[in-house]
């Protein structure tokens, strides 16, 4: 395991833990307001906006509370409503009685060996508050709160709490050991605003500290899948390189059956290659642990087809997906949207996962086996002073297997008899004329027992023992 300890390694050497601060959480920012809040020894809250330039500079701090939203907004209003970009995950763990230092130096300790285990992915910021920790995610493609047209990004917001929900259960986790430190869920509203690092606590008579930071920032997949699908190491044939892949069952079936559909198709996708790399790459997210290796899947699909989408096309698929990390989509979603035929769905078993597969193949396999065993008990009991028991015994079955056999068998010839009475009163005496008609020599009366398999249009086929007859109804 490497070694790992907290650290400010992505402090540059010009700007102040504030600036710092404020420049990874606005990242990719999208001209959007800042709310920076100052609070007062006499306990007077004040409220300004600023743009991400303004808020680069912004070092005139004094000796009060200073806050700032970790999120962007349309408008210099703090409300949910005025709300555009959401740019990162925040948990607060205070701590409300005992040594508070103490419960943070633990915390600090506890955070990093979960780190270590992988048990808990990397914080890209991590903030000594003076009576806690904010541990900060921040994302790589800040989330839109609405999208085109003005709605809500449902599906966006949805994955967000998701992975929420998630985190806030690793972090839990690796902070359990330290009972004095609590998660306060009320900073996960998004217009919350977290304290400033580099600024006075008043209450704990403490500069809040940047303690650690780092720009490998997170998309959503990943985060998801950090400590819950572990990823393994393995190395690709092709490229000989080491890769981290999250087995998630669903996702790789999927990446190796849109393989299989552009072998169906003959590499030429004209009308499909945009959507078919979108559903590629969406899926391919969801396995590899580093985004630069979902891409070169990506790049390495499109190469396939006749004739290939430029790069300026999967870059803005990689976009349009990282948007929200990646997309839930159904196998019919898919289908419906690739416009995929009967035959392609069956030659790729677009609906099936490979162990429904191997199962399916298992099954028949096991009744094919079954048949040939039912049908050589039919045959050997059929001999000349043949028992139940010495069937069973030749076969390698039980006794009561070859009675179930045996019986079953003459169910579906009583079966057979019904289905034709209603049609022909007295079958045997008809197979019998039939038999007396043609009189051949190789028509031999062999059994009192038949079948009859129709009708068609023009007659019966009859069965006596093992002579087939075809009784035309003209005749």
């Amino acid at each position: 395991m490497q070694s790992f300890t907290f650290g400010t390694s992505a402090l540059r050497l010009d700007e102040t833990p504030s600036q710092a601060f404020f420049r990874m959480l606005s990242h990719d920012d999208r001209s959007s307001f800042y709310c920076v809040a100052r609070r007062g020894a006499d306990g007077h809250w004040s409220e300004s906006f600023a743009r991400v330039p303004q808020l680069l500079n912004y070092t005139l701090f004094d000796d009060a509370d200073w806050y700032v939203t970790r999120n962007g907004f349309t408008q210099r209003s703090r409300k949910t409503e005025r709300l555009r970009q959401i740019n990162a995950f925040m948990f607060d763990l205070d701590c409300h009685e005992g040594n508070a230092r103490s419960a943070v130096e633990k915390g600090i300790r506890a955070l990093e060996q979960a780190v270590l285990a992988r048990a808990l992915p990397e914080p890209n910021m991590l903030v000594d508050t003076g009576r806690g920790l904010h541990v900060y995610y921040v994302l790589d493609h800040s989330l839109s709160y609405r999208v085109t047209g003005g709605a809500f990004n449902e599906k966006g917001l949805a994955f967000f709490r998701d992975v929420e929900g998630k985190l806030l259960a690793a972090v839990k986790s690796a902070v359990e050991c330290v009972p004095t430190l609590e998660v306060d869920t009320a900073v996960f509203d998004f217009a919350r605003v977290s304290r400033i690092p580099g600024t006075y606590n008043v209450s704990a008579g403490r500069y809040a500290q940047l303690i650690h930071c780092n720009e490998s920032y997170y998309s959503l997949s990943q985060l998801s899948s950090f400590g819950f699908l572990k990823p393994v190491a393995i190395e690709r044939k092709s490229s000989g390189k080491t890769q981290f892949v999250n087995f998630d069952k669903l996702s790789l079936s999927r990446v190796g059956k849109l393989f299989k559909l552009q072998e169906v198709r003959q590499f030429n996708c004209k009308g499909n290659r945009e959507l078919m790399c979108f559903c590629l790459y969406n899926a391919a997210v969801q396995i590899y642990a580093d985004k630069e290796d979902a891409f070169a899947r990506l790049v390495e699909f499109n190469k396939r087809f006749s004739e290939p989408l430029a790069v300026a096309v999967l870059d803005q698929i990689v976009r349009s997906v990282s948007k929200v990390g990646f997309y839930k989509m159904s196998a019919a979603t898919i289908v419906s949207k690739l416009r995929m035929t009967s035959a392609e769905i069956d030659a790729t078993s677009f609906f099936e996962s490979r162990r429904m597969i191997e199962r399916q193949q298992a099954k028949r396999a096991t009744a094919e086996k079954r048949e040939a065993r039912n049908a050589r008990i039919v045959a050997l009991y059929a001999q000349p002073g043949a028992t139940m028991e010495t069937v069973a015994q030749a076969v390698g079955v039980c006794k009561r297997t070859v009675a179930s056999v045996l019986k079953a068998a003459k169910e579906t010839l009583e079966k057979n008899k019904t289905a034709v009475q209603a049609t022909i009163t007295d079958l045997k005496e008809a197979a019998r004329a039939a038999l007396n008609f043609f009189a051949s020599s190789e028509c031999n009366f062999l059994a009192d027992d038949f079948c009859c398999v129709g009708p068609f249009s023009s007659g019966y086929s009859l069965a006596v023992g093992s002579v087939s007859v075809f009784l035309s109804t003209g005749t």
